[in-house]
């Protein structure tokens, strides 16, 4: 019988989960590096698309109090117009056909009004088209926020487990340090 067995055996043994339990512990570290990577990139994307959703809304904004200047020109126009309208018709009975003046400014009146109409409907598409924009952007900020909790949570999960490994190393390495010191080396 060898009289060093023992004692090289626990030393191989030690050595041997004192290297697996520093293979694991590396592996669990750059696993957490990845993920600490992911979440800080979905991160600086939440912003990006908080930041867009944001400007969305200025540009929504803007639209709107553009619509409503637009709405009331037009208002203001149409009005002139049937007030003009009036009045030609007034002037027609008493005399017998509209002025070429009056004729001129009904139809340049017509021509504003239309014009007024035209941007008016060209607003309220690109209103439309902006808040369709603004809804698609909420939505993938929601996807972002449930991505960015699940990455959280997975971090924390890695983090725990890292913790339970490392006590287990230590847990080894505490054993192996008492083995060696109750069991004395022969050489």
């Amino acid at each position: 019988m060898w009289p060093n067995c023992d004692s090289c055996c626990v030393r191989l043994r030690s050595s041997a989960s004192g290297n697996s339990a520093q293979s694991q512990l590396q592996a669990f570290r750059d696993s957490v590096a990845r993920l600490t990577s992911e979440r800080d990139t979905q991160k600086k994307d939440m912003e990006t698309k908080n930041s867009d959703i944001l400007e969305r809304n200025r540009t929504i904004t803007q639209v709107k109090k553009i619509g409503r200047r637009y709405k009331t020109q037009y208002e203001e126009l149409k009005a002139q117009h049937d007030k003009m309208v009036g009045e030609t018709a007034d002037k027609a009975g008493s005399e017998a056909g509209p002025s070429q003046e009056v004729q001129q400014e009904l139809t340049k009146a017509q021509e504003e009004l239309n014009q007024a109409r035209e941007e008016l409907s060209t607003l309220k598409e690109e209103g439309q088209k902006k808040v369709e924009e603004d809804q698609k952007g909420q939505q993938e900020l929601e996807e972002a926020k449930k991505e960015n909790q699940q990455t959280k949570d997975k971090f924390q999960e890695v983090q725990n487990q890292l913790t339970q490994k490392q006590n287990q190393l230590t847990q080894v390495l505490s054993t192996c340090k008492l083995q060696t010191i109750t069991k004395p080396v022969l050489d």
